[in-house]
């Protein structure tokens, strides 16, 4: 029994806790869970929280246990925003004193950096934040409360910058419930899709304005390098760098260069392949400037290009290059002599060529690429799978997680830490009792076995679809290649030889044997019957993640590995455990770490919610990524509009602030204090003259000084 009372702290609370703790004869270091780690989670921010953490800061316990370390961490986390909002408090202050002032806001900005000898930039985005937490009441409380960071904090205020005030209340109201979940830049991605949700007309307009200033800059940077900078459609960006990143993703094991230095290598392949020959991706031909093809030029001295010096060359169009890059471009071009002119002494050569990169990949050259953009639908479901009051599905509908059948939720998983569909989401029905959801291999296989009467593996078989060179007592768990197959290939044809619609009792073999064709006609669960799913198969788990599944992880689906989230065995057959419910994208890190038992993650097939356990037993949840946000357009329309009906707040005022008025401009004569009588007249008095002053005074007052009080008429 944990002390308790205003007179106990929370450094008691934590220490009763952990000799509780030490009193269990199961207790240890590496223990995933505690009662002092439960404690310090639920600690608010303030004194007391601030106290402890200054006690255990002073002092190593040896018997602190890693789930309390991590708890502490977090409450240090807290305690930073709870600061962060006390720093805004007293920059407010300081606003109001100098509100007077031809530059306030700068002149705060410029004290505030100066002070904390921080950038001009980062003053300003202090004093920002101050104000916008002075008009959010909602951020404001959730950054005291650690609910939110300073970070997060300016995430949700640059969402809200260019919607109007009923909508950003709106999406507000939204980021704040996202922010315990999300990382800053999963916020921002969730926050982007609400505001242009939340009106998206207004969000047109924004884009076709932005469209019009796309453009492309030239930097120079030092040391003889360059920043080329592309502002554009985001639809074209991706489509660029997902060019680029599967150039530089098919490299050979001994390039030593990293994924950036290989990326910059692609790009300026292409561009270099296109000046060398003059052929552009499509066949045409590069235009000709001044009747001649385009090159790039630089101008270098004769000592230079003998190698005899090492004066700087000029390229131009950027400026002053070094010798040895000098001499590296002209290698690959031709020399021009000096322009005739009167005599004068030996000049410098000039030297046309096509600029060339660094790297393996510049002797090779790139050939032409075609970016492809599809949408990987559902092939099962309809708009009768999704149910949500108010509201009918669009259909086609987009296949997303959990957006097939919906399972009864699994035995013994993880619970969810926050609302998996807090917008509304469409979410399909419950399954019928007795109907997998595929999530469960082995139960898969029961039901297979149950429905045609046979075993879930055919007799004398050492296991249907047993991954080629594999035996019985081979791994559990296999690293598996990233897909091959672009996320838009066609799926097959339905198979129509081995249909599951045959009266009960005729089934036959045949059928049983294409147990991939069951499982999608009856259950609408999309399977392979091997190891390593289909292209098929690929494409819809690609389409579906997004990203990986790791709760703070934003690598794109597509540069993933392939996970069975029960590793697969040759216990059950592949068709069972290669399914779509029990397969999700997961970087090479986030593999790695889960095959080795330091993470195990659970998902539920109908919510699509994947629950992580850590060595220290915290449970994380990752929502699906979503691919349709009809759902959410509509709540937060409905919210905008509860917004713009909701009357303004009267504002609170104390009446013990408030002036006295005295009728007729005369203030009474001073009289000694009576405290009997003054609290007499005070609350209620008999005389006709004190009434009507009471009177006139609230009347005078209300006209005055309270902008919603009656008119003095």
């Amino acid at each position: 029994m944990l002390p308790v009372g205003p007179e106990v702290g929370l450094v008691e609370v934590v220490r009763a806790a952990q000799s509780a703790d030490r009193r269990h004869p199961g207790w240890r270091p590496e223990v995933v869970h505690s009662q002092a780690a439960a404690v310090i989670a639920e600690a608010v921010p303030g004194a007391s929280l601030a106290q402890f953490l200054q006690v255990e800061q002073a002092g190593v316990s040896e018997c602190r246990d890693e789930a309390m370390l991590v708890e502490l961490i977090a409450a240090s986390e807290r305690m930073m925003a709870h600061y962060a909002a006390m720093q805004s408090d007293f920059i407010s202050e300081l606003m109001r004193h100098r509100k007077n002032s031809l530059s306030g806001v700068s002149s705060v900005a410029d004290e505030v950096a100066v002070r904390l000898a921080v950038t001009d930039y980062a003053g300003g985005a202090a004093v920002a934040r101050s104000m916008d937490l002075a008009d959010s009441p909602a951020l404001r409380e959730g950054l005291r409360n650690g609910e939110l960071s300073a970070r997060k904090v300016d995430v949700i205020t640059d969402a809200t910058s260019s919607v109007g005030p009923e909508e950003a209340v709106a999406i507000t109201d939204y980021g704040v419930h996202l922010a315990p979940s999300h990382t800053p830049p999963q916020l921002k991605k969730a926050l982007a899709a609400a505001v242009v949700a939340a009106d998206p007309a207004r969000a047109q307009e924004r884009h076709d304005k932005e469209v019009a200033r796309r453009e492309v800059r030239l930097d120079p940077a030092p040391d003889g390098m360059a920043w080329l900078s592309l502002y554009t459609g985001a639809e074209d960006a991706v489509s660029i760098f997902t060019c680029l990143d599967t150039l530089a993703g098919h490299t050979d094991a001994d390039d030593e260069r990293g994924i950036d230095a290989r990326r910059a290598d692609a790009m300026t392949g292409i561009f270099a392949h296109i000046m060398s020959t003059g052929n552009l991706p499509d066949g045409t031909t590069l235009p000709t400037v001044h009747g001649r093809r385009p090159q790039v030029r630089i101008t270098v001295t004769e000592p230079v290009l003998a190698g005899d010096a090492q004066t700087p060359a000029v390229l131009h169009g950027y400026g002053p290059i070094t010798a040895g890059t000098a001499r590296a471009l002209a290698a690959h071009g031709s020399t021009q002599a000096p322009t005739p002119g009167p005599p004068a002494p030996a000049g410098p050569a000039t030297t046309a060529g096509p600029a060339t990169m660094a790297g393996p990949a510049a002797a090779a050259g790139h050939q032409g690429f075609t970016a492809q953009q599809t949408t990987i639908t559902d092939q099962t479901s309809d708009a009768g799978h999704c149910e949500q009051a108010g509201h009918t599905p669009p259909a086609p509908v987009v296949a997303t997680a959990g957006q097939q059948w919906a399972p009864a939720r699994r035995r013994g998983q993880g619970r969810a830490l926050y609302d998996p569909d807090p917008m509304g989401q469409m979410l399909p029905r419950p399954r019928p009792p007795g109907q997998p959801d595929g999530s469960d291999p082995g139960e898969l296989a029961e039901w297979a076995g149950r429905k045609f009467g046979r075993p879930s593996r055919p007799p004398g078989a050492s296991g249907l679809g047993t991954p080629p060179g594999t035996t019985q007592g081979g791994p559990a768990t296999v690293s598996e290649p990233a897909p091959e197959s672009p996320p838009g290939a066609e799926p097959p044809p339905r198979t129509e030889s081995a249909r599951m619609d045959s009266p009960p009792g005729e089934e036959s073999w045949a059928a049983a044997e294409a147990p991939v064709v069951v499982l999608e006609n009856q259950l609408g669960i999309m399977a392979t019957d091997a190891y390593a799913p289909s292209a098929r198969l690929r494409a819809l788990i690609v389409a579906r993640d997004q990203t990986c599944r790791f709760p703070t992880c934003q690598v794109p689906a597509w540069r993933c590995q392939l996970d069975h989230i029960q590793a697969f065995t040759t216990q059950l057959p592949a068709w069972a455990q290669t399914t779509e419910a029990n397969l999700h994208a997961l970087c090479t890190h986030h593999h790695q770490r889960k095959t080795s038992g330091e993470l195990i993650p659970d998902r539920d097939a109908r919510t699509g919610v994947t629950t992580w356990r850590t060595p220290t037993g915290h449970l994380y949840s990752r929502a699906p990524e979503p691919a349709d946000y009809t759902a959410m357009a509509t709540h937060l329309q409905h919210a905008t509009q509860l917004v713009i009906c909701e009357p303004p707040p009267r504002p609170s005022i104390d009446p013990a602030t408030l002036p006295t008025v005295y009728l007729g401009g005369q203030e009474p004569a001073p009289h000694r204090p009576d405290t009997h009588h003054q609290a007499s007249t005070n609350t209620t008095t008999s005389d006709a003259a004190g009434a009507t002053t009471g009177q006139a005074t609230e009347s005078a007052t209300g006209s005055a000084l309270d902008p919603y009080g009656e008119p003095p008429f």
